[in-house]
């Protein structure tokens, strides 16, 4: 399958692009705003395309190569997209109707992944979060992703698109470099415990999260790019399974996996931050099990790949 991965250079890209290749079974057009890391490293790529997801001539370029899949990954994440409402919009909505143009102009009926996020439920949420549970995003990053939910599902519905929406949870660990993902917190206790260096962790040791790592987002992404659009839900919409955790749970685990005697974490509570990343309920997601979809499996597994990766 040629599958054309938009925001190929960032954390999840990277992972998904190396999964992909390692089967041997894909080719791969990867396009982001800067590649340099994907053109010393990887010479497997089929194709290179650099430049603004937002212009024409340059998406142009990247349907040229036919693809027979589109995985959507670039966006302005949560953070950045309350410093920069515009340019939020212009990437995570007017990009991605401008991607979906394309691709249904392409006479490939490619399959469209769209990277969707936990963001669309908001800061209130019922004791449990289940398929049937509404969206009511308070951040303009969570709303752009209900709204190119419900726009990729309209236009499936249509006949015109094959596309499918993930909702990821929180994934770890990202790079120590500045994201503009707000939960970042969630990933950079990996880094610090790793180099046996203090934490201030900004939500309460009993503050609930939902967890994934980013080997098994890639996981989850490869199989949907592969799995037969026929058995997908009505909705085209997948919460996908996710280990919940709090602080506590997680820190024990990084201590135990890491031979940590000493406590390097202490908590300083920032009650907006926990209110919008903390306390996450119940998690049930019969569609994505049906479906074939996972999780890390536990939480020692979890801490087991994530610390595997960093050490590579």
């Amino acid at each position: 399958m040629r599958i054309l991965i938009t925001g190929a250079g960032g954390f999840v890209g990277n992972e998904v692009i190396n999964l992909l290749l390692a089967s041997g079974q894909h080719e791969i057009i990867a396009f982001d705003r800067a590649l340099p890391k994907l053109e010393n490293a990887s010479p497997e790529i089929t194709k290179i395309i650099e430049g603004d997801i937002c212009q024409t001539s340059v998406l142009t370029q990247a349907f040229a190569e036919k693809p027979e899949a589109i995985l959507h990954l670039a966006v302005v994440p949560g953070g950045a997209a309350e410093e920069n409402p515009e340019l939020a919009w212009q990437i995570n909505v007017e990009a991605t109707k401008l991607l979906a143009e394309f691709a249904i102009n392409s006479g490939t009926s490619p399959r469209f992944v769209f990277a969707s996020s936990v963001a669309v439920f908001g800061k209130t949420k019922p004791a449990v979060v289940d398929d049937e549970t509404s969206v009511y995003p308070v951040m303009y990053y969570g709303a752009h992703k209900a709204m190119m939910e419900q726009w990729l599902a309209m236009l499936s519905r249509r006949g015109v698109l094959d596309a499918i929406s993930l909702r990821l949870p929180g994934i770890v660990a990202r790079p120590e470099a500045p994201s503009g993902m707000k939960s970042a917190f969630m990933s950079n206790v990996f880094h610090a415990l790793k180099d046996n260096k203090k934490f201030v962790c900004p939500i309460s040791k009993n503050s609930n999260m939902w967890f994934m790592s980013v080997q098994c987002i890639a996981a989850n992404f490869c199989h949907a790019l592969q799995m037969d659009g026929e058995s997908l839900p009505a909705s085209r919409i997948i919460n996908l399974p996710a280990l919940r955790l709090n602080m506590g749970m997680l820190v024990d685990a990084l201590y135990d996996s890491l031979k940590i005697d000493q406590d390097l974490v202490t908590y300083d509570v920032d009650k907006d931050l926990e209110s919008g990343f903390g306390g996450y309920p119940e998690l049930e997601t019969a569609t994505a099990d049906q479906l074939g979809f996972k999780h890390d499996g536990n939480i020692n597994k979890l801490v087991k790949t994530v610390l595997e990766n960093l050490s590579n």
